[in-house]
C-alpha cells in the first residue's frame, strides 16, 4: 500500500537518493559501518520528494537506498516485505529495525505523518551508535551537535577547547553553549561553516591555525558531524601526510560516506 499523495507521482529521484537493481550492490552497501535507510517502493507506488529531503538533511551520515519490489523480488521477500513504502534500518549488515506505512492508521499513510518516525528513528540510531565523540587522536575528536548535558560535563571529562561550525539560528544549534562551557573551563570558538562549498583549501588552512593554537584536548562538532568530520580528518591527513582516500576511509570508520559526496549544506 503506498500514500495516496505519491501514487503515480512523476517526481525525478535525486543524486542523495541510490536506486539499487543489484542485490550483490545492496549487500556490499549494508556491509559499510555507516547507518543505511532501505526505502522499499513499488512501480505504482512513486518515491516521496520528502523522503528525497529527508536523504539530503542526512547526507553523509546516512546512506540512503531505494529498492523497487518487483526489479528485486528475491531480496523483497528474504526481507519480509509485505507492503510498501517500507523502511529498513540497517549498519554493518545487522537490521535494526523495520517501519512499514501500514503501522499507521489508514488515514495516516501520507509522508507528512511518515517522514516524523522516519526521522526519529535515524535520529534515535545515529545517537545510539555515535553517541558522542569520534577520537582521532589523544588530543582530537569530532562530533555532531551535542545536547546541553553533555556540553555541561566537556571540561569534566578533559577537553579544553571547543570549536562549533554550526550557524547561528541553524536547526539544533545551542545558543548557549559558549556560557556553558565557559563556566565549565572551557574555551569555546565560533568557525561557522555554511556549505561544503566552504571547505576550501583557504578554509581548511585557517582552520588548521586554528587547531594549531588553541589549548587541546579539543573537540570540533557541527550539526550532523559532517562538516566537522571533513575538516578535522583533513587536518590530521595533513599532520600525518596521508592521502584523500586515506580520510575516505577514516570516515567510514567513523561512520561517515564521503564517496559520490554532492554539494550542498550539511
Amino acid at each position: 500500500m503506498c500514500s495516496p499523495s505519491s501514487q503515480l507521482s512523476s517526481s525525478p529521484f535525486t543524486s542523495y537518493i541510490k536506486q539499487v537493481e543489484d542485490v550483490s550492490e545492496v549487500v556490499n552497501i549494508l556491509a559499510r559501518e555507516s547507518l543505511t535507510v532501505i526505502e522499499f517502493t513499488a512501480r505504482h507506488c512513486a518515491h516521496s520528494p520528502q523522503i528525497e529531503k529527508l536523504a539530503k538533511e542526512y547526507l553523509g551520515n546516512v546512506v540512503f537506498l531505494n529498492v523497487d519490489v518487483n526489479d528485486l523480488a528475491p531480496f523483497t521477500a528474504t526481507s519480509n516485505i509485505t507492503g510498501t513504502p517500507t523502511f529498513q534500518f540497517y549498519r554493518s549488515s545487522v537490521l535494526l529495525s523495520t517501519f512499514s506505512a501500514a503501522s499507521l492508521p489508514a488515514n495516516a499513510h501520507s509522508p507528512a505523518n511518515l517522514v516524523p518516525s522516519i526521522a526519529s528513528l535515524i535520529k534515535l540510531f545515529i545517537t545510539k551508535y555515535n553517541p558522542g565523540l569520534n577520537k582521532i587522536t589523544d588530543d582530537l575528536a569530532f562530533s555532531a551537535q551535542i545536547p546541553e548535558e553533555w556540553v555541561q560535563k566537556l571540561g569534566d571529562v578533559g577537553f579544553r577547547t571547543v570549536i562549533d561550525l554550526s550557524m547561528e539560528g541553524e536547526k539544533d544549534h545551542l545558543s548557549n553553549e559558549k556560557d556553558i562551557l565557559k563556566e565549565n573551563g572551557v574555551e569555546y570558538t565560533h568557525f561557522p561553516i555554511t556549505s561544503i562549498n566552504q571547505l576550501t583549501p583557504s578554509t581548511i588552512s585557517q582552520f588548521t591555525k586554528y587547531v594549531q593554537a588553541l589549548p587541546k584536548p579539543l573537540l570540533v562538532h557541527s550539526r550532523i558531524g559532517l562538516h566537522a568530520s571533513i575538516l578535522l580528518l583533513a587536518f590530521a591527513a595533513k599532520e600525518y601526510h596521508s592521502t584523500s582516500q586515506d580520510i575516505v576511509d577514516w570516515a567510514r570508520d567513523f561512520g561517515y560516506d564521503y564517496e559520490g559526496l554532492p554539494e550542498g549544506n550539511e
